[in-house]
């Protein structure tokens, strides 16, 4: 966690500024990455004193890995990131996340009409807040007719 906030920091300070705001496109990516540091930090700590405490082996592999439904929960969202960075730029954002987060909310056992409109609000609360408030310049694709 430490070393993805470390990348996380690194790559949102390239982000040009927004000119008038004070706040723009890199400050919320830093303010997770910070929370994920933190997070690292603390459990590497916890770490460290359960090993200290118990003799705990350094790597040891959860349960979880016995689980196929576990397994496939991982390869789902690792999934979903590839497909939102393909699809992302070609569909847009908001067709993108919104494919996303129905089949995500499927997946975890929401029912079809739950999970479409779930998605379609989070899908507009996410673009209003980053696109509009934000200034986030999110992928257009397929929408870029309707937007502009």
């Amino acid at each position: 966690m430490i070393a993805g906030a470390a990348a996380i920091i690194a790559s949102a300070l390239s982000f040009p500024n927004v000119p008038g705001q004070q706040f723009g496109p890199r400050h919320f990516p830093v303010l997770i990455a910070v929370g994920f540091a933190i997070c690292g930090a603390l459990l590497v700590l916890q770490g460290l004193q359960r090993r200290r405490a118990t003799g705990e082996a350094w790597v040891s592999l959860g349960d979880w890995l016995q689980s196929p439904r576990h397994i496939a929960n991982v390869l789902l969202v690792i999934g979903a990131i590839l497909f939102y960075w393909l699809a992302a730029p070609v569909l847009g954002f908001i067709p993108t996340a919104f494919l996303l987060l129905f089949v995500l909310m499927r997946w975890l056992g929401g029912t079809w009409i739950g999970s479409a409109v779930i998605a379609a609000g989070a899908t507009a609360a996410i673009h209003i807040g980053f696109y509009s408030w934000l200034r986030v310049s999110l992928p257009l694709g397929l929408m870029r007719d309707v937007i502009y």
